[in-house]
């Protein structure tokens, strides 16, 4: 409960994280759009009492007269005279030829010349020209009006009056108390000033940033992420072809902590509540239900392990109690009917003892059968070397006596002695198969040599052969005796179901991953009842003269050992076709 307690004061305080912050990121984006218009009725303001100063400086007969005498001292004492107070205001008074005349407010400028190109116009207001001027290294919100003298015909220009105020950190910091939040002033891509509330190397970083996203977006207001956190940044820029502007920028961590720490300390001081209460229930309940339910379990696992005589201990009357009276009395029922099945399964092994020693005694009835079998067929295939041998042996015995040499005749002798070993060692696998050792073996020329072995039996049965083997069947790691014995047993038994002869084909196919065999009788084939069985030991669809049933169970027992398996599909009277699949 406690844990759940917990992972809710985390969710409760990620939601309201995320809800207070788009809802304050909202109303601090408005806020931004209203103090950029209320930055602009202050600049439009400005800029219209500066135009309005100007003309009215230009029309004071005063000055029009002094400035008449083009003599500097003359006007510098009457422009001090008229602006007299006004420090905060530079005023500039220029000849036709822009030249300096006369110039007051701001000692700390040095001003000798006012090129009119240094000066930036933006528009004209009431007869005077507004714009930035570049003064002495510094930017100045400028208006200028043009000084003109009664003439014949026409006025005469007399010169130029000057009126500004510098764009420096005092003018930034003015903006930042009145409008809020923090200034800085810009011209092309460079920050020329910045008030006291932005670093300079921050307040450069915040331009950079805002301009590289202003091209991909195109607004005039975003949100960036510095190095201070989140930040509200608007842009203001003044009219005209050059570029200067103020960017304006609010922090907005700090106005979102103000609203949310609130906010989260009342959640957190619920949350601290709930959990002492829930620790609370939690006690109660461990004490009325978790403790009955623990030997509740305990007794469960007891009987899962098999203790029938367990009992339940819980003396609870409420549910819990109920519950644990009904497990007690189905924990007596298994125990009444686990004694029942112990004594039925003491019943079954008994006779399962006796089955198994009846079907072991079936078995070596079936085991001598097969020997005998083999013995016969053993005696049979033995007959003709045994008589090669006799017969190559008294030739040599004659040849010896005759002093002539006898070595071709031992030769045979010996050819013949191995081929009725190999004959012993053939017969024996297909009682017990041996396990040999693999190599790589060429699939394609063991079947050649078992076929050509068979040739004989094929020729005298009437079997036509049809072989298909694919070249680019791969070498197989596998046990090459014991591959002939398959094949072997798979050709033998398809000419015993071919008694009036036919036809056998033997293919091989390169798999992705195997390689198949395949051999396709035309012969009497197999009831379909049957193919489950033929692979047992000692099973066979022939008489009991003809086999003993361990052929194909050899040959699956040899394939399984390779790693592959026997497929067989066969239909009675259109014959069979075993299919042997090896890894390759």
């Amino acid at each position: 409960v406690a844990a759940m307690i917990i992972v809710m004061i985390a969710i409760a305080l990620f939601v309201d994280n995320k809800v207070v912050h788009t809802q304050v990121q909202q109303e601090v984006t408005t806020d931004l759009q209203q103090k950029l218009r209320a930055f602009d009725s202050l600049q439009r303001g400005q800029q219209e009492l500066l135009a309005q100063r100007a003309v009215v400086l230009a029309e004071t007969p005063h000055l029009r007269a002094a400035i008449e005498t083009f003599h500097p001292e003359t006007i510098r004492r009457e422009l001090a005279r008229i602006v007299s107070g006004k420090t905060d205001s530079l005023v500039i008074i220029l000849d036709p030829q822009e030249n300096v005349l006369a110039a007051v407010g701001l000692q700390n400028l040095t001003i000798d010349s006012f090129p009119l190109h240094n000066f930036h116009i933006q528009q004209s207001i009431a007869g005077a020209q507004i714009g930035v001027a570049s003064i002495d290294g510094v930017y100045v919100q400028t208006a200028l009006a043009p000084v003109l003298m009664p003439g014949v015909g026409s006025a005469v220009h007399a010169g130029y009056v000057v009126i500004g105020f510098p764009i420096d950190q005092a003018y930034l910091n003015y903006l930042d108390e009145i409008i809020g939040g923090h200034f800085l002033f810009y011209h092309n891509n460079t920050v020329e000033e910045a008030s006291a509330g932005m670093a300079p190397a921050f307040a450069r970083a915040t331009f950079e940033q805002f301009r590289a996203r202003a091209v991909t977006n195109g607004q005039n207001i975003d949100i960036l992420e510095t190095d201070a956190g989140e930040m509200l940044v608007g842009e203001w820029r003044l009219p005209g072809e050059h570029e200067f502007g103020y960017i304006l920028a609010i922090p907005f961590e700090s106005i979102f902590k103000e609203i949310v720490q609130p906010v989260e300390q009342t959640i957190v001081l619920v949350a601290v509540l709930t959990l002492v209460v829930a620790i609370l229930i939690s006690y109660f309940i461990s004490r009325q239900v978790v403790t009955p339910v623990q030997k509740l379990v305990l007794a469960t696992d007891a009987v899962v392990a098999g203790d029938y005589a367990h009992p339940v201990a819980v003396d609870a009357q409420d549910e819990i109690g109920y519950l644990a009276s009904k497990f007690d009395a189905m924990r007596r029922s298994l125990q009444k009917q686990m004694t029942t099945l112990a004594s039925k399964n003491r019943e079954l092994e008994q006779a399962l003892q006796m089955l198994e020693k009846t079907q072991h005694e079936l078995v070596q009835t079936e085991k001598l059968a097969a020997t005998g079998k083999i013995t016969a067929q053993l005696s049979h295939e033995l007959n003709n070397p045994i008589h090669n041998v006799q017969s190559c042996l008294e030739r040599a015995r004659r040849k010896a006596s005759d002093g002539q040499s006898a070595a071709e005749y031992l030769d045979l002798a010996h050819t013949e002695i191995v081929r009725m070993g190999k004959l012993v060692r053939q017969m024996l696998d297909f009682y017990r198969p041996s396990s040999f050792e693999h190599e790589p073996v060429d699939i394609n020329e063991i079947l050649t040599q078992v076929l050509h072995i068979s040739q004989q039996r094929f020729d005298e049965c009437n079997i036509e052969i049809e072989t298909q083997f694919e070249k680019k069947v791969p070498k197989i790691q596998a046990a090459p005796d014991q591959l002939k014995q398959v094949f072997l047993n798979l050709i033998t038994n398809a000419i015993d179901a071919m008694p009036d002869g036919g036809r056998l084909a033997v293919r091989t196919r390169a798999a992705e991953q195997t390689v198949e065999i395949t051999f396709s009788d035309t012969g009497i084939g197999i009831p379909k009842e049957q193919i489950a069985n033929i692979f047992d030991a000692f099973y066979t669809t022939k008489s009991r003269a003809s086999g003993v049933g361990l052929g194909l169970s050899v040959s699956y027992g040899i394939v399984k050992s390779h790693g592959g398996k026997i497929l067989v599909d066969s239909e009675v009277g259109n014959g069979t076709q075993f299919t042997i699949i090896l890894p390759k």
